[in-house]
């Protein structure tokens, strides 16, 4: 099988919405036949759809969402009682304010919370 024509099966099967694999294969055919390039069975093209990695398919048949919730390494860490865990974070602030002197000044603001709440 010529490389081309497995890029072709990949580049098919990553699209959006993800295609049923007959539908990859029918369009694989038609390409070959136009290119003079030897027809795959069906079982060929199957194996190089299921084949590819599945974050690869999360990524293109999916929003980010799914793949980060399913591929991504995240340590969660869950509070089972009040003041178990504590979540601490500032930034300054977009806004000018005046401070006692009367100069502008850019506040900073401070949240801190009980991760149980």
């Amino acid at each position: 099988m010529p490389p081309e024509m497995v890029e072709l099966v990949e580049g098919l099967a990553l699209r959006r919405p993800p295609p049923r694999i007959v539908e990859v294969y029918r369009t694989v055919t038609t390409v070959a036949v136009e290119r003079g390039w030897p027809t795959p069975s069906y079982a060929v093209v199957r194996r190089i759809v299921l084949g590819l990695d599945r974050g690869l398919l999360a990524l293109a048949h999916h929003d980010p969402d799914v793949y980060r919730d399913e591929f991504e390494l995240v340590l969660r860490r869950e509070s089972a009682h009040p003041n178990d865990i504590w979540q601490a974070d500032h930034t300054e602030l977009d806004v000018m304010v005046l401070d006692e002197a009367g100069a502008p000044v850019r506040p900073w603001l401070t949240v801190i919370l009980d991760d149980h709440s």
